[in-house]
């Protein structure tokens, strides 16, 4: 018996391999996430001589901060993975990319076009 999953994320899953799940975080939460990226991004730039318009990789990030491995077991989002995986789920690594911002003349680009 599914925990959380609606038969249109199912069939959605069945035919594309993923499913898009709306409104998931909540605003303090995504403040709290943005914050802890700004503040993982001035520890890298500064420590590893980054500069301000190259992107970079953090490895292992859910272990670089709470707010990151918080999202692990995030009640909106766990009984989904529960649902399309089952119960025995195991997180080998876990990747951050870090790019600057673009140029605002490329922020919006429709899509098939």
């Amino acid at each position: 018996m599914p925990l959380a999953i609606s038969d249109e994320q199912q069939r959605q899953f069945d035919d594309d391999g993923f499913f898009l799940v709306e409104n998931v975080l909540r605003l303090d939460e995504i403040d709290r996430l943005l914050a802890a990226t700004d503040a993982l991004d001035t520890c890298y730039r500064k420590t590893q001589n980054i500069g301000p318009e190259q992107a970079f990789q953090v490895r292992n990030a859910l272990a670089q901060h709470d707010e990151f491995f918080r999202l692990v077991d995030h009640p909106v989002t766990l009984p989904l993975v529960v649902d399309v995986i089952g119960v025995n789920i195991q997180i080998r690594t876990s990747h951050m990319d870090v790019r600057p911002p673009m140029p605002e003349k490329y922020g919006y680009q429709p899509l098939g076009v």
